[in-house]
C-alpha cells in the first residue's frame, strides 16, 4: 500500500492540479502516462515491480502505468470509491493489464484475480476495472456456447500463414473463456468506461497486437469474427440483465459518419449502457431494441449522417492515426444500409414512450462545427437527407436525385453519386494529399483502403506505390 501510495502521489504531482478528472479526461490520459514515464523514479519503479513480483512475476513500467491510468478513469467514474476501493481496483486491475499483455498468462492472470479476492469463478461478479457488476449469463443466450465459453471459428492456418495464425489464438484465447475472464479484460481497457460501452472495435483492444496503428493495419481481420460475437454476447447479457439499471443508448450511422462527435461525454454520463455500432442489421437491430423494451430499458437510438466525400477523407485519416481502414467502395453501401435500418425501426417504434430516436447530420469538416439536428421526415424517402433518392455534397448538405424515369434502386444511385468522391479522395490518399501531422498512409493501408474495387486496386498500381 505504501509503493502504490507513493504511486499515486507521483501522479498527481506530474499532472498539476487537474486532479483526478483531468487525469481520467480523454484528452489528458497520453499525456498523464507519458509523464509517469518520464518523471517517476527510478526507485519508485523497483518498489512498485517488488510490489506486483509475488503474484505476477516481472512486469514493465508499462503494466504498471496504465493499471495506475485505469484505476483513476474508474476513480472518476465512481466518486465514492474510498481510498481502500482505490487501492483494491489499482491493483486487481494491475493484474488484469498483465494478463491481457501477455499472450501465455491469461489463464493464471484470471485465477490470480480470484486468489487475490478469495473468490471462486462462479463467485467473481465484480470484474477488474473498477467495481462494475459483470452482466451474468442466463438460458437463451445465442451467442455463448452450451459451457458458457464463447464460440470461435478460427480462420488463419499456421500452414499459410503462422504468424496471424498464432496471434488469431492469442486473441481468441482472450475473449472465448469464461464470462468472468473475458468481461475483465473489456472492462479494464479505459474506453469502454469500466464496460459501460460495448462495441467491437473496442472489444479488439484487448489483444495485445492492437496497440498501435502498425499493429492494426497488420492485425486487425484476426480480431474481426471474435470481437463481434463477444460484443452481442456482452449487449445480449447487458439488456437481459438490467437490474436497477434504466437507459441504454444505441449508435447508429456507418463508418466515419461522425458518431463519437455526437455521442459526446455528457450523453455517455446519461445513459446506464452504451452500445457503440453502425445499426446496420435491421432483424439484429429490431431484436434487440424488443428486448430491452420488455426488460424495461428506455432506449435512445442516435442515428448520424455525413455527406460522402467527408465520410472517405475521415476513413483515410482514421486509418492513418488508429490503423484501422475500411474499405472506401463499401462505404455507400454501409451508410445506406445503416439509414434505412434506422428509418425502419423508428417507424416501427413509432408511439412507443419508452423509444427515443434522433437523427443528425454531421456536414462540417471539422469536429468543432456541431450537426445538425434532423426529423423523421428528412431522412424519410423523398426527404432532403434521405439516401434512397439523394446524394451527399461535400458541404453543402443533399441535393435531390431528378425525377422521372430513373431504373436505379436507391442504393445503386447512391453508389452511381458517391463514386466520383469515393475515387477521388482515393487518388489523393495516394498521393499523399491527406496527411495527419505530415504523416501519409502506408501501401499496406491503401491496399485495405482499395479493398477489392478494380479502378481503386489500378490506381494504386499506376502510382507505383
Amino acid at each position: 500500500s505504501g509503493v502504490m501510495e507513493g504511486a499515486i502521489t507521483a501522479a498527481f504531482n506530474a499532472a498539476g492540479a487537474g486532479g483526478v478528472e483531468g487525469i481520467a479526461s480523454g484528452s489528458a490520459r497520453e499525456l498523464f502516462r507519458h509523464t509517469m514515464r518520464q518523471s517517476v523514479s527510478s526507485t519508485w519503479l523497483a518498489g512498485a515491480k517488488e510490489f506486483t513480483r509475488g503474484t505476477l512475476g516481472e512486469v514493465g513500467e508499462e503494466v504498471l502505468i496504465e493499471a495506475l491510468d485505469n484505476a483513476f478513469v474508474q476513480m472518476n467514474l465512481n466518486p465514492e470509491m474510498t481510498i481502500g476501493e482505490f487501492f483494491k481496483s489499482l491493483h486487481d486491475t494491475a493484474l488484469v493489464t498483465a494478463f491481457t499483455s501477455a499472450p501465455s498468462s491469461t489463464v493464471h492472470g484470471a485465477n490470480a484475480v480470484r486468489d487475490v479476492r478469495g473468490m471462486g469463478s462462479g463467485d467473481m461478479q465484480t470484474d477488474a476495472g473498477g467495481g462494475r457488476k459483470s452482466p451474468s449469463d442466463m438460458p437463451g443466450n445465442p451467442y455463448r456456447n452450451a459451457d458458457g465459453t464463447l464460440p470461435t471459428q478460427p480462420y488463419h492456418r499456421s500452414a499459410t500463414d503462422p504468424d496471424l495464425a498464432e496471434k488469431e489464438a492469442e486473441f481468441n484465447g482472450i475473449l472465448a473463456g469464461s464470462i468472468e475472464q473475458s468481461d475483465a479484460a473489456y472492462n479494464a481497457i479505459p474506453e469502454t468506461r469500466g464496460g459501460k460501452v460495448v462495441g467491437t472495435d473496442l472489444a479488439r483492444e484487448v489483444s495485445p497486437r492492437y496497440r498501435t496503428p502498425e499493429d492494426r493495419a497488420r492485425y486487425t481481420g484476426i480480431t474481426t469474427g471474435t470481437a463481434s460475437q463477444y460484443a452481442k454476447d456482452r449487449l445480449w447479457r447487458e439488456i437481459h440483465d438490467r437490474r436497477e439499471r434504466r437507459s441504454i443508448l444505441f449508435t447508429a450511422g456507418g463508418p466515419a459518419s461522425g458518431k463519437s462527435t455526437v455521442v459526446n461525454h455528457k450523453l455517455i454520463e446519461e445513459h446506464d449502457v452504451i452500445h457503440d455500432g453502425t445499426m446496420r442489421d435491421l432483424n439484429w437491430a429490431k431484436q434487440n431494441l424488443e428486448a430491452a423494451d420488455s426488460k424495461g430499458w428506455k432506449v435512445s437510438v442516435v442515428w448520424v449522417g455525413r455527406p460522402m466525400k467527408l465520410t472517405a477523407i475521415g476513413v483515410v485519416e482514421r486509418a492513418i492515426t488508429e490503423g484501422r481502414p475500411f474499405g472506401l467502395a463499401d462505404l455507400p453501401d454501409a451508410h445506406y444500409t445503416a439509414q434505412k435500418t434506422t428509418l425502419a425501426l423508428a417507424k416501427h417504434f413509432e408511439g412507443n414512450p419508452a423509444m427515443d430516436f434522433q437523427f443528425y447530420y454531421n456536414a462540417g469538416a471539422s469536429r468543432h462545427v456541431p450537426a445538425a439536428e434532423l426529423t423523421l421526415e428528412q431522412i424519410d424517402t423523398g426527404g432532403a437527407f434521405s439516401y434512397d433518392n439523394t446524394h451527399g455534397t461535400e458541404r453543402t448538405g443533399m441535393v435531390g436525385a431528378k425525377e422521372g424515369g430513373d431504373p436505379q434502386s436507391g442504393l445503386e444511385r447512391f453508389r452511381a453519386a458517391s463514386r466520383a468522391d469515393i475515387v477521388a479522395v482515393f487518388r489523393d490518399a495516394v498521393e499523399g494529399h491527406i496527411t495527419v501531422e505530415g504523416k501519409r498512409p502506408s501501401r499496406e493501408l491503401l491496399v485495405q483502403l482499395a479493398g477489392r474495387d478494380p479502378e481503386l486496386q489500378q490506381i494504386l498500381k499506376d502510382s507505383g506505390r
